[in-house]
């Protein structure tokens, strides 16, 4: 059973994809958004992230549904469902089902480094107050959960050092090695692709600063060099670039695959975030060459050099995509080679095998 809020990205289409694999989902009607009671919560100290998925509907069907069936194990997306826990333990039927968080990234880390990066004072001050806020609730909630799953052992250290009586393991991130997998697409020499969701800031920040201190670099060595945003709901800054100094802001797109597919290098220019990255390993899955900052690839049991090219300041960052923009050898080396290492570790069937384990121990 899966029980979501229904976002302003949803469709029908997604609804029925998720039913006909056979799941019994039940939509919560609200949308998450700042009420007035998430703002009470934000003035109690909450994080504002999670306070806007403080919701009333979602919260009473959650409350029905665990009072009408006994389910083996509840599982939590990320703090921003596990804030429920509380309404789980309080069920007269489903009080005792052992409960499972999933935490994709610690998020008080990505604050750190949100704050780390911001651009003025103001910003500063809010991503800091947002990282102590996350902290306090990660000590808080996260030992209250049977288990925590993280995706890495950066992450799991991280918890571990934030809440030391939480119970941890690692089963790291997938990739479906049938749907990314290499193409006969023609590839441009010249064309450079990001990929990811525009409404999330690191997404942005990374666009961002590509553009601002990379680029230019790349733009002055190879003057007709293409950059492609592939992401849905660009916000107005990243917008303005497209058209700009050869740089295409696509937009959402019904499939993302031929973009990667037709690039002769993949960019992950990441200064905030946590978690391990999906697109890296989509990227690497369809046999292109990679080249990420620390951060971006942090987290992937990859190794510079050989799987991926790992490089962090503007120059270096630059220096590596023009050599592999020229170097058709060089580039399908690292492709061999990457996607070799997401086959034999990354596919999704691996995860899942961990995944039932850990439901089957628990349960």
């Amino acid at each position: 059973t899966l029980l979501t809020p229904k976002t302003f990205n949803s469709t029908s289409r997604d609804e029925q994809i998720i039913r006909d694999m056979g799941v019994d989902l039940v939509v919560a009607g609200d949308m998450p958004h700042l009420s007035i009671g998430s703002i009470r919560a934000v003035a109690c100290g909450y994080p504002i992230p999670l306070a806007k998925y403080r919701l009333k509907t979602f919260a009473e069907r959650f409350r029905r549904l665990i009072e009408e069936k006994k389910f083996d194990v509840v599982q939590f997306e990320m703090l921003h469902a596990g804030q429920y826990l509380p309404v789980l333990r309080r069920s007269s039927l489903n009080r005792d089902t052992p409960s499972i968080l999933i935490q994709h990234n610690i998020d008080s880390i990505v604050w750190t480094r949100l704050c780390r990066n911001a651009s003025s004072p103001l910003r500063k001050l809010g991503a800091f107050i947002q990282s102590l806020e996350f902290r306090r609730l990660e000590r808080r909630l996260c030992p209250m959960f049977d288990l925590c799953v993280c995706m890495s052992e950066q992450d799991a250290e991280r918890l571990g050092r934030i809440a030391p009586d939480v119970r941890i393991e690692i089963v790291p991130n997938g990739v479906d090695l049938e749907y990314f997998r290499p193409r006969e697409d023609e590839v441009r020499w010249n064309r450079i692709v990001y990929v990811g969701s525009m409404d999330w800031y690191p997404n942005e920040d990374a666009v961002l600063y590509f553009y601002e201190r990379i680029w230019p670099i790349i733009r002055g060595e190879i003057p007709d060099a293409e950059f492609y945003v592939v992401g849905q709901y660009p916000g107005p800054r990243v917008k303005a670039l497209d058209s700009m100094d050869g740089v295409h802001v696509t937009g959402l797109v019904d499939d993302i695959r031929p973009y990667v597919a037709s690039a002769a290098v993949f960019i992950v220019p990441l200064r905030i975030g946590g978690g391990t990255r999906l697109k890296i390993l989509e990227a690497l899955a369809m046999g292109k060459a990679v080249v990420s900052s620390g951060i971006g690839c942090e987290g992937l049991d990859l190794t510079d050099g050989e799987d991926l090219i790992v490089a962090d300041g503007p120059e270096e960052f630059a220096g590596w995509v023009i050599r592999l923009m020229r170097d058709e050898a060089e580039r399908e080396r690292l492709a061999r080679s990457g996607r070799k290492k997401v086959v034999n570790r990354f596919g999704w069937d691996r995860m899942a095998e961990e995944m039932l384990r850990i439901y089957a121990d628990l349960a």
